[in-house]
């Protein structure tokens, strides 16, 4: 393995570390995967500096297998029963690029790939960094991982998704924030954790299979008892239709947020609603 990174780029930048190493984590070990021989190459250059930013291009370079011509653009799809072969070869690895594209387009980069059959792949993605400081209260949020809940317990929030790249991204994010998270991957397993634990919030993915988050909304506020059925419930959805929010308040949710959300919003709907069940 080999990196260079070029001499213009800025020593201090501001942007979301955790992601650019979870984004440079999965492309490397996907190149490691399929390069049986000659090696792997890291790079970042300048690509292009303004008076407050930087736009970086980073490049992750194998000697590997390469990819077909017609497999490229399927590369990044999620693995679906109709695309065996290529689940089939990567795997695991395709889910973690499919992962990379996400967390590089949420930063408002791109990604894309160059590769010659038998000779290897270049994955290469831009991401822009500014130069100025950070706001202050969205530094302590991201940095700090105190999230200006100061003085009480770790809270809980359960996660309600059966998308497991979606599932991956917010484990990501709260692996730096003080706050536990668990996993339900339908409605179903949601109640039995709701039994079993005490949650300060629950994000609600809105379409899920058995049963939608509408309907599991309505049964945790129609059969819990108190104080679990008025956990606070921030659905989390893709739907840009008009008429969204007021379904999911009509269904017992209290506030929404569209994906892929902005880490900002998300933080400030986090401390919004814990700080409110806590209360």
């Amino acid at each position: 393995m080999r990196y260079s990174i070029d001499n213009e780029i800025h020593e201090e930048l501001n942007g979301d570390s955790v992601r650019l190493n979870q984004i440079l984590l999965n492309l490397v070990m996907n190149a490691l995967n399929f390069t049986d021989s000659g090696g792997v190459e890291i790079t970042a250059k300048a690509l292009q500096t303004a008076e407050n930013y930087q736009v970086i291009e980073f490049k992750v370079i194998d000697t590997g297998q390469g990819i077909e011509d017609d497999k490229i653009d399927k590369i990044f799809n999620t693995i679906s029963n109709s695309d065996y072969h290529l689940a089939r070869i990567y795997g695991g690895s395709r889910l973690n690029l499919n992962i990379s594209k996400l967390l590089i387009e949420m930063q408002g980069g791109n990604i894309y790939i160059s590769s010659v059959l038998g000779e290897g792949s270049i994955f290469t993605f831009t991401l822009k960094y500014n130069f100025e400081e950070k706001d202050v209260k969205v530094a302590q949020l991201e940095n700090t991982g105190k999230f200006l809940l100061e003085n009480i317990e770790t809270p809980k929030v359960l996660l309600v998704e059966d998308n497991l790249i979606n599932q991956q991204i917010l484990i990501y994010e709260f692996e730096n924030i003080k706050i536990d998270l668990d996993i339900a991957n339908d409605a179903f397993e949601a109640f039995e954790k709701i039994k079993e634990n005490n949650y300060q919030l629950i994000l609600m993915d809105l379409s899920m299979p058995k049963m939608n988050g509408y309907e599991a909304s309505r049964f945790i506020r129609s059969n819990f008892e108190s104080p679990k059925n008025a956990v606070p419930i921030v659905a989390m959805t893709s739907s840009i239709y008009e008429g969204v929010k007021e379904e999911c308040l009509e269904a017992g949710m209290n506030d929404y947020i569209s994906k892929p959300y902005k880490l900002k919003e998300l933080h400030e709907k986090l401390e919004f609603w814990i700080k409110k069940s806590i209360s």
